[in-house]
């Protein structure tokens, strides 16, 4: 009986204590409806498309907004719409929605293994063939395969009589549709593999001479045995004006430089894409087993381990969590294309392109959101084909906004004036350590979406695109910037 009267007493307080949240603003104050409609309507944007929406999402139990209360009666009313429901091409905020549903699907923990195995060991420590089997991990470098070869040797391996393997067959596609060929060149347009390595790109330095007319010196890192660079590249009079030119090779090893460097005007610095990923991993890894102390007599290859092979050393990504910070503070795209893949995988499919675009597809609608009109080519935005609405960009924002993993989510979106691509942003401004966004950009086009909270509380949910307009990047990015600064500025 006493038990039951304590429950009793417990549930009375519980029915007696108020609902937390408060009721949900109706509408944006005219002066900051005039402020987004201002930057909306600039002439610089008349040529081209102008989409926004904004929604309010709850109220914020804590100033960073990891904590949301719902509003009484639960509602996200909408505050502002200018063409929310028309189609853009999104750029890189569309991988607010691979990331979104990689941390639902995959979950937090979720680690990528790459591993190496052989077929067997022999009792002198002598093996015939060694894999190194990529598992999607993007963040492997050579202190991983450092660490792989370290525990190849614990394991009692002393001589490698055939060939090091690559094996990046988790995966397909190396590259989406939609993504040019002006862009494989570089860093940001890197082949994509299950078997990744230092993002699969070297960053090519030159070097001027301290006296015109001197060769420059043109270095890369990380050093390795794969990469070969061409180098002619003449020291200019100081004051001229740098003329380099980026080129590939005949051999897909090869990256080729030219032109010239003013003395005195400081060193230039490109990321490349390397080609052939399996076989750039597998020849970094030899040096590393050699390192090791490891005798390796085959050389490097690509190629697929075998059923029979057996595991003799592993290495385990960060957590998926630890991972989101990189892609979307930084808008990593090999980061965002490997996730991508990996969700086709988890969904049924080859780990393909096609299988985890329709695994993305199916996480909109179970989250009710409209899918007809969206097309996604990629999962990192930079195809040209991606079509998206502001309010898909909403609508994904809105769904983590109370989901089981929103404080990772927010600590993995760029946070204005402090870090990733908006850490020049909004500086002195209201948003400036308030808004948490991801951008999006391709020539033409840009976007900002994200959430800002404003000075009654409420945390606004709102998305920007802009595309085919005649302004610069940098008179788009201000517009997007004003909009927002208008909310984060914004009374009740």
């Amino acid at each position: 009986m006493k038990q039951r009267a304590a429950w009793l007493s417990a549930l009375a307080v519980l029915l007696a204590w108020p609902l937390p949240g408060v009721e949900a603003p109706a509408a944006l104050a005219p002066t900051t409806r005039g402020r987004i409609a201002a930057a909306l309507d600039s002439p610089l944007l008349a040529r081209g498309f102008a989409g926004a929406l904004v929604v309010a999402a709850g109220t914020c139990a804590r100033a960073d907004g990891f904590e949301l209360v719902p509003y009484v009666p639960r509602a996200t009313p909408e505050l502002f719409a200018r063409h929310a429901d028309r189609c853009f091409t999104p750029a890189s905020s569309a991988k607010l929605l691979t990331a979104a549903a990689a941390l639902d699907l995959l979950g937090g923990e979720q680690r990528f293994r790459t591993r190496v195995c052989a077929t067997r060991t022999g009792p002198d420590g002598s093996v015939a063939r060694l894999w190194l089997v990529g598992g999607g991990d993007p963040s492997l470098g050579y202190d991983g395969l450092r660490q792989l070869a370290g525990a190849v040797h614990a394991a009692g391996v002393r001589r490698v009589t055939g060939p090091v393997r690559g094996d990046g067959s988790r995966y397909a596609d190396a590259y989406p549709e939609g993504w040019t060929v002006d862009d494989l060149l570089w860093y940001y347009a890197a082949p994509v593999s299950a078997l990744s390595l230092e993002r699969n790109q070297v960053d090519v330095t030159v070097h001027p001479a301290a006296r015109a007319g001197e060769p420059a010196r043109v270095s890369f890192a990380p050093a390795n045995a794969y990469v070969q660079v061409s180098a002619k590249v003449t020291t200019s009079a100081p004051g001229t004006k740098a003329a380099l030119r980026f080129a590939r090779g005949a051999d897909p090893r090869e990256l080729v430089v030219r032109g010239s460097l003013p003395a005195g005007g400081g060193t230039r610095s490109e990321g490349l894409a390397v080609l052939d990923v399996e076989r750039y991993a597998a020849t970094v890894f030899v040096d590393c087993l050699r390192a090791a102390g490891i005798r390796v007599e085959g050389g490097a290859a690509a190629g697929e381990v075998p059923a029979e092979a057996a595991e003799l050393a592993g290495l385990d990504s960060p957590p998926l969590r630890v991972l989101l910070q990189r892609l979307l503070k930084k808008s990593d795209n090999l980061y965002a294309e490997l996730l991508l893949r990996e969700l086709g995988r988890h969904s049924g499919g080859q780990g393909d392109v096609e299988s985890g675009v329709q695994a993305v597809r199916d996480w909109l609608t179970r989250q009710g959101l409209e899918v007809d009109g969206v097309r996604l080519a990629d999962g990192s935005g930079l195809s040209r084909y991606n079509l998206l609405t502001p309010r898909v960009l909403v609508g994904v924002l809105n769904a983590m906004a109370l989901h089981r993993e929103a404080p990772a989510w927010y600590a993995a979106l760029p946070v204005a004036g402090v870090d990733g691509t908006l850490a020049t942003r909004f500086k002195g401004t209201a948003a400036a350590g308030n808004l948490r966004a991801k951008t999006g950009y391709l020539a033409t086009r840009t976007a900002l979406a994200g959430y800002v909270t404003n000075r009654a509380g409420d945390l606004l949910v709102a998305a920007t695109m802009f595309n085919a307009v005649t302004a610069t990047t940098a008179e788009a990015r201000a517009l997007h910037d004003q909009v927002f600064v208008a909310l984060a500025d914004s009374e009740r």
